[in-house]
């Protein structure tokens, strides 16, 4: 049967070969793409269900590499254990490995739990797997009327015991204030 009108026909025509032009041109795209080995996003922002809680990983900057490994700017980690409390940790720069939930940073890091504890050093350690905060460099932790001072320290986030090794020093206010 024949169309009853033959220039929209090929407007149609042309239209139909304009959009298989337009889908050849990004399917060439995509693969070329998906065989990139970086990727770079800005805002990144990440969460990854664990045994542990959920994990939020957020960067103003991330470089994704071929394989597990992100490296960030700017960054910041929350983990919210079963019990509804968050630790919380922020850095200038840091590594992310999602296959073995380790995140690794550097530049004024620092760590939060609550309003309570705080604790900041120059590199740390967040192994998700076993629940350890690894924390190295002019080690400072506050909380109620106290101070610790050391050269490193790990923290394990499901017993909550911290524990400090090198050159220690510790001030304590009795009245419960901060030192």
């Amino acid at each position: 049967m024949e169309d009853p009108d033959p220039v929209r026909s090929r407007a149609r025509g042309r239209t139909v070969l304009a959009a298989a032009v337009l889908a050849a041109i990004l399917l060439s795209l995509l693969t070329r793409t998906a065989g990139a080995s970086e990727v770079r996003i800005s805002g990144f922002s990440f969460v990854q269900e664990t045994g542990r809680g959920p994990w939020t990983l957020e960067a103003q900057n991330a470089l994704l590499q071929e394989g597990e490994r992100v490296i960030l700017e700017d960054v910041s980690a929350r983990l919210a254990d079963p019990k509804g409390e968050e630790v919380g940790v922020t850095a200038q720069r840091g590594w992310y490995d999602s296959a073995h939930l380790i995140l690794e940073l550097e530049g004024q890091v620092r760590a939060r739990r609550g309003t309570v504890f705080f604790l900041a050093g120059e590199r740390m350690t967040w192994d998700q797997g076993k629940g350890t905060l690894r924390v190295q460099g002019n080690i400072e932790m506050t909380g109620l009327g106290i101070l610790v001072m050391g050269e490193s320290a790990v923290y394990n986030t499901t017993d909550r015991m911290l524990l400090f090794t090198g050159g220690v020093r510790a001030i304590l206010d009795i009245k419960g204030e901060k030192p």
